[in-house]
């Protein structure tokens, strides 16, 4: 099984700007029978061009919420991976939220839902399981960051992994724990200080996720301005020799064996 990183920053300013070997646009899990694309947000089909991966080759889209640095590119690539419209193959998992949950504006139209061979409008703790080409299971998780646009993250089951992936959240009691067990955990892990206001998780919040989950392999993804400033592989150095080896804080384009 492998983890790509189509794009690994995060926030408005990261967004914008596309700093080189961070950009943005989600990450894939290829699996010998499935190929998934999470939060495809802007650069994820150029990106996923410019390192050999062709879009119309994906399987299954899952999107955690509805914020466009985790979905703006979902609309082309819904097309492409569903015979640009003419062959109803592709899986899609995404939060309520965009289909107007809570009196909010219908995000993702009839027109694109209607390309999947099945779609899924789901809510925090909740499971799917699914046969299709390969069996899986998605289990949604409880988040924190936006009152209005909600979302989830989620614990991918397939080939005897565990993946999980904490979206974007801040930190509450038990947020890690609905990641124990994991073999690998991606976090969004935004800022290096914590920020009262900031609806995202810090590098201060790493010594509650080592307390709550220990995950085998913790890749640091969603990165912001603050973290790009101060070196991801400095930080990467110092993290590792406080916590465990097996922290990763990887570029755009990078592939990991999991």
């Amino acid at each position: 099984m492998e983890l790509i990183f189509i794009g690994v920053g995060g926030t408005r300013k990261v967004t914008a700007r596309q700093p080189r070997n961070v950009y943005t646009g989600g990450f894939r899990i290829h699996t010998e029978k499935l190929k998934f694309h999470v939060d495809p947000g802007p650069s994820a089909l150029i990106r996923s061009k410019h390192i050999g991966i062709n879009v119309e080759d994906t399987d299954v889209v899952i999107l955690s919420h509805p914020h466009i640095d985790h979905y703006s590119d979902f609309f082309t690539i819904a097309v492409a991976m569903n015979g640009f419209g003419f062959k109803k193959r592709g899986l899609l998992f995404c939060h309520k939220s965009f289909i107007g949950q809570d009196n909010n504006e219908k995000i993702i139209q009839d027109y694109f839902i209607s390309m999947f061979k099945k779609a899924f409008f789901l809510e925090e703790n909740e499971e799917v399981i699914i046969e299709h080409k390969d069996n899986f299971s998605i289990k949604t998780t409880k988040t924190d960051h936006d009152k209005d646009l909600k979302g989830f993250g989620f614990i991918l089951t397939i080939e005897n992994k565990k993946i999980g992936y904490t979206s974007d959240t801040r930190y509450f009691p038990g947020l890690f724990k609905q990641f124990e067990n994991c073999d690998v955990l991606i976090a969004n892990i935004t800022n290096i200080k914590k920020y009262k206001y900031n609806p995202h998780l810090s590098i201060n919040d790493i010594e509650n996720l080592y307390k709550e989950c220990k995950p085998k392999k913790l890749f640091i993804y969603h990165i912001g301005e603050e973290i790009i400033a101060y070196g991801t592989k400095k930080l990467e150095r110092f993290l590792r020799n406080k916590y465990l080896e097996d922290i990763i804080i990887p570029i755009s384009g990078s592939k990991f064996e999991i």
